[in-house]
């Protein structure tokens, strides 16, 4: 956990291309007995950008798997606990990727293999990776002929609460309460 805040607090820009965030699961969604699906909390203190429908900065861990599937899990300003649905597959968490309001990603930090405890993810089954709360900024000093951009991000916060947000999990989520869940906290 140590090793996933130290990397993650590092600043700076670094150019990247786009991210595009797996879709979450709404509180309504039917269950679907074939996929697997993944929960925890994941905030972030950002400010939603002017006429832009609630961009904002923002923190992405990024996920590659075994079927050559990938997905990212977005930190929220507004809705921490979330939960997504994956295709069953063996899974590594690859990067921490910090992206601008526009989605563009900034910065990305490799993760060290292994920073996913037993990343096999089964059907029909929900999985907590842990309570994440980051920070996120931008901030643009005008300067002759132009702006100068700087956009500072960080992890704030990790925390194992398997029990608190699992039974937020299920009360929120109705139709996935039956599910067995099991706590695969990242970076332990």
């Amino acid at each position: 956990m140590r090793r996933l805040l130290g990397l993650a607090l590092a600043l700076g820009i670094v150019s990247g291309g786009c991210v595009h965030s797996t879709g979450l699961v709404d509180p309504d969604d039917k269950l679907e007995p074939r996929s697997a699906y993944l929960y925890g909390r994941f905030g972030v203190d950002a400010q939603d950008k002017a006429l832009a429908f609630g961009a904002h900065e923002s923190i992405e861990f990024a996920f590659k798997c075994q079927d050559h599937s990938a997905f990212t899990i977005r930190f929220s300003n507004d809705t921490d606990l979330q939960v997504i649905q994956i295709r069953p597959s063996r899974c590594e968490f690859v990067q921490v990727v910090y992206t601008n309001a526009d989605g563009l990603a900034m910065r990305r930090i490799p993760m060290e293999p292994g920073s996913l405890r037993n990343g096999l993810f089964l059907p029909g089954r929900a999985y907590y990776l842990g309570d994440f709360y980051g920070k996120a900024s931008f901030r643009s000093t005008p300067i002759p002929f132009g702006a100068r951009m700087h956009w500072r991000w960080g992890i704030t916060d990790v925390q194992d609460n398997y029990e608190l947000t699992t039974a937020a999990m299920r009360r929120n989520y109705w139709s996935l309460s039956r599910l067995p869940t099991e706590n695969r906290m990242l970076g332990d």
